[in-house]
């Protein structure tokens, strides 16, 4: 307390000239105002060497929440790293699950053809096995004349080896018929009604397993018959596409085919009227030269040199013409082979869609075929599936028979029994309901039932109360049992 006393007068103190010599120091700005607020150098120097070690531990402070924040960014690129190096096993994770599943489906495919392989061999064999007793029957052959399928041949030596004889004596003691003990013991009972349980978990895990596998691949089909189709429809709106524009060329091409047609004919009429007129000229003016006239000699001679002159012109206007009409006709047989190559090339055009719609309707029905065959398969399942729950009710209602006559008869041995050899079990053990109800509510309380050899005085005593208590688990399970198969 002394210590902290003087630490906090010390402070005080140093406050107190701090204030002083701020005060001071507003009024005198020089050395002498410094030494004039503390009354020794004493005192002054302890006021700059505390002022010192505040300054060196605030720098200790600083440098410390410096490290802490350089600890933190090392800290945080750290985790952002290991956050991205397992963003990226997650992903190759991922990857490998999807391969994984693709095998796994793939093995369950070929785990159900060898299934079904193995039943059509078994069922081969009933039938060669029938088909030998049926040819066995026809000829009349004994049994004891055959020895081909026999399990054990009469004429081999006899081993007498120890092993031998004591498996024969453990298959001796462990027959087909078992005794009353084992169809009356309740932990037998409990064993078969817990595997049963399992068998009908396992059955309802690997139903549900299928179902989504199917559902999956169902999926996965209809995906890609809609990929399909969407390309086909592509394909097809491009096809169509493209013959309309050949269409559309071809008909542009027959039009100026048939313009040209009808220009070179207008053409060829022109001179046709052309020659005719010409052939009418110099008809007339050989004829005019041929007649025996004086009187006009010189106006002929004018005349038959002027229509010489036009004659000339004519056949030059007619070799033009003609040199036209040649090249008329060039380019109408060059407009007839591109017409021909037009239709050929529509013609293919024409097969390669007609060939695309054929193939896209066949897949089309083969998608349909697919899918309708895949419903069906999913259709037998669930078929068989409520016919396994029909007959898993059907083994549960057995069993809940087998209990209720097992306790009948534990109750009718328990009335015989002498007032002496009676059992004081509590009434909560005798209650099967009850202890459904328990063992469906907690199912953990049958662990505290052990404190009931408290109660019982012998041994005899103490296993009837286990007994009583096995039934009650074996009817608890049961109860169990039948919830499970309805919500299934």
């Amino acid at each position: 307390m002394s210590v902290t006393n003087s630490t906090v007068s010390e402070s005080q103190e140093l406050s107190l000239t701090s204030e002083k010599f701020r005060l001071i120091a507003e009024q005198y700005n020089n050395i002498d105002a410094w030494m004039y607020a503390f009354p020794t150098p004493l005192a002054f120097f302890k006021f700059f060497q505390s002022k010192l070690d505040c300054i060196t531990n605030q720098y200790s402070k600083v440098l410390e929440l410096a490290n802490q924040v350089k600890l933190y960014a090392e800290r945080g690129l750290r985790n952002e790293t290991d956050r991205n190096q397992l963003h990226k096993r997650i992903y190759t994770l991922e990857e490998n699950l999807g391969k994984v599943q693709t095998c796994l489906y793939d093995e369950r495919e070929n785990y159900v053809k060898i299934v079904t392989d193995n039943e059509l061999l078994k069922l081969e064999n009933e039938d060669y096995r029938r088909k030998f007793q049926s040819v066995l029957l026809m000829s009349k052959i004994d049994e004891r004349d055959v020895s081909l399928f026999m399990q054990k041949n009469p004429k081999a030596a006899v081993l007498t080896d120890r092993m031998i004889e004591i498996k024969d004596d453990i298959r001796k003691c462990v027959g087909p018929k078992k005794s009353q003990y084992e169809l009356l013991n309740p932990v037998v009972l409990t064993k078969q009604v817990r595997v049963l349980e399992d068998h009908i978990k396992r059955l309802g895990e690997v139903q549900h397993e299928k179902e989504f596998a199917l559902k999956e691949h169902l999926r996965l089909v209809e995906e890609e018959k809609a990929q399909m189709i969407e390309s086909y429809e592509t394909r097809l709106a491009n096809s169509v596409d493209r013959s309309s524009e050949l269409k559309d060329l071809v008909h542009s091409l027959v039009l100026e085919n048939v313009t040209m047609g009808k220009k070179i004919i207008s053409a060829e009429q022109d001179w046709l009227l052309e020659r005719d007129k010409l052939l009418k000229v110099a008809a007339h003016t050989h004829f005019e030269t041929l007649e025996p006239t004086t009187i006009s000699n010189c106006l002929t001679k004018r005349r038959v040199s002027d229509d010489s002159e036009a004659v000339k012109r004519l056949t030059q206007k007619l070799g033009l013409l003609e040199n036209k009409l040649m090249e008329k006709d060039n380019l109408i047989e060059e407009y007839k082979f591109k017409v021909l190559r037009m239709e050929k090339q529509t013609f293919q055009l024409q097969e390669i869609g007609d060939e695309l719609k054929k193939i896209h309707k066949d897949d089309v029905r083969k998608l349909i075929d697919r899918n309708k065959a895949i419903e069906k398969r999913c259709e037998e399942i669930d078929s068989r599936r409520k016919l396994d729950n029909a007959g898993f009710r059907e083994d549960v209602k057995a069993l809940k028979n087998l209990l209720s006559s097992l306790e009948r008869k534990f109750r009718l041995c328990e009335k015989k029994k002498s007032p002496g050899m009676h059992v004081n079990v509590p009434q909560k053990h005798l209650n099967a309901p009850s202890a459904t109800e328990r063992a469906v509510t907690a199912p953990g309380n049958y662990a505290g039932n052990v404190g009931v050899k408290s109660e019982v005085e012998s041994e005899a005593e103490v296993k009837e109360v286990l007994t009583w208590e096995a039934l009650n688990c074996l009817l608890a399970i049961a109860v169990l049992c039948d919830s499970s198969l309805i919500s299934l």
